[in-house]
């Protein structure tokens, strides 16, 4: 497959066009979705197959699956899981922009909304309530926007999906070999430049808000803990990270994120921007730009998405592609490959039964060992010298060979003809007959008695006798 590299801002508008008028938390869920493409199809075909699994029932449904959070969230607004299923190589791209460009991808959402509301289009409805913040100077002191634009449901827990032609409702679309596509449900009725679809009713199944200002995703512990069934603290500041284990074998196309990302899922131990390592772990400070160490191994780790956790209302974790990763307290710098650094030396005063690591045994790291004495150690043994002319044993004998006598053929005399003089005679036995014995009398026929003189009352003279 061939490898990209970063999007162009042409080619960034063509991606987010589709999803960039959405409000937030389902915009927000939809990016961090897109990033486990292989579990977004599962979960496509799962409700192609339970149509009729609304509600509590999908909600415990959603328990029994092994899929990143995210991804069941969004099994509550299936027009818009059907759409990610449908455009897999659209959902395979965001996902991937998302993980390396996510400032770009920020960005780029609020220049196609400032398009979308100069052009008329983007309005305050009864579906949507259009919220225009202040933009804050960011930590450098500059600001790319004057304001950013929010979009908010009417509802907090009803959505109105939007549809809407790209290429129609941000005004006249300039790049012409980067058009975006248009997507709406089966049975969709034209209602002018931005429709709706019906109303759903998602609970807590969106658990996820945009922070424009860090340009960075974050997650409502309440909501999360409901869905999810989960006890985090709802006071804490919940940061959206990103789960290798869940990519399964789905291969990276952009260049930096396969250089990012391709040997954690084989190793599930790194401590980059955005890939968990392990469950989430609380911290009293933050410092902004690094992430701290988290163990245990993501082997160990429950199936939840990767969270990382700030203070409220203090600055987010982030560590930027190549910024180092602060150590915890009284821990030792991680080495930048995430694996421990091999120390064959043995350490001063040598602790009863000590023994180098079984990679020191070896290779030339064997020669920094010290033995243990404390152990019965097996006896040296000498080197065997070179072979030479001098000392190379001599040639063991060679066999005679074995002389065979042949034997003499046995001579076999003939057999004399048969003939008629030689045959002796045939002496036939005679048959000793067979004595048949003599059949018994046949019993006397008794005559038949039809006088009735002498018969006692109630006689019947035999039916054979004349009537």
């Amino acid at each position: 497959m061939r490898q990209q590299t970063a999007l162009s801002q042409e080619q960034l508008d063509q991606l987010l066009a589709p999803i960039a008028l959405y409000p937030d938390n389902l915009l927000a869920q939809i990016l961090t979705a897109s990033t486990y493409p292989l579990e977004v199809v599962a979960a496509a075909r799962w409700l192609q197959q339970n149509p009729n699994v609304t509600g509590q029932a999908l909600d415990q449904a959603m328990m029994r699956q092994p899929w990143d959070a995210s991804v069941k969230g969004l099994t509550a607004v299936r027009q818009v899981l059907v759409m990610m299923s449908e455009q897999l190589d659209w959902t395979e791209q965001l996902g991937e922009a998302f993980l390396a460009q996510q400032d770009d991808v920020t960005r780029t959402v609020q220049l196609l909304r400032a398009k979308a509301a100069a052009a008329g289009t983007l309005k305050e409805s009864k579906e949507l309530k259009i919220v225009r913040v202040k933009a804050a100077p960011t930590a450098g002191g500059t600001s790319d926007f004057a304001e950013f634009i929010q979009i908010e449901p009417a509802a907090p827990d009803v959505i109105n999906v939007p549809v809407y032609d790209p290429n129609v409702v941000y005004g006249a679309w300039t790049y012409t070999n980067h058009r975006p596509f248009y997507w709406r449900p089966p049975g969709y009725a034209y209602a002018g430049a931005l429709g709706f679809g019906a109303a759903v009713v998602v609970g807590s199944a969106l658990w996820t808000r945009y922070d424009w200002r860090e340009r960075r995703v974050w997650i409502d512990p309440a909501r999360y803990n409901r869905f999810n069934r989960t006890n985090y603290p709802v006071g804490t500041q919940l940061g959206w990270r990103y789960n290798v284990q869940h990519r399964g074998n789905a291969p990276y196309r952009n260049m930096s994120v396969t250089r990012e990302y391709i040997t954690t899922r084989t190793n599930f131990n790194t401590s980059s921007r955005t890939v968990v390592v392990a469950p989430p772990v609380r911290s009293n400070t933050t410092v902004r730009g690094v992430v701290p160490v988290v163990t245990p191994p993501i082997r160990n780790m429950p199936d939840r998405p990767g969270i990382a956790i700030g203070t409220p209302g203090g600055t987010h974790t982030t560590v930027r592609t190549g910024t180092p990763v602060a150590p915890r307290a009284g821990l030792p710098n991680p080495p930048p490959n995430g694996r421990p650094a091999l120390n064959c030396t043995p350490p001063t005063p040598r602790p009863v039964g000590w023994e180098p690591p079984i990679s020191c045994r070896n290779g030339a790291a064997r020669r920094d060992v010290v033995p243990d004495r404390t152990k019965p150690q097996r006896p040296a043994v000498a080197p065997k010298p070179p072979t030479t002319t001098a000392n190379r044993p001599p040639a063991p004998p060679t066999p005679k060979p074995l002389v065979t006598t042949p034997r003499p053929p046995v001579a076999n005399p003939p057999k004399p003809p048969v003939t008629t003089a030689t045959k002796p005679p045939v002496v036939a036995t005679p048959k000793r007959p067979v004595a048949n014995p003599p059949k018994p009398p046949a019993p006397a026929k008794r005559a038949l008695d039809c006088k009735s003189a002498g018969k006692p009352p109630g006689w019947r003279p035999p039916a054979a006798c004349p009537r």
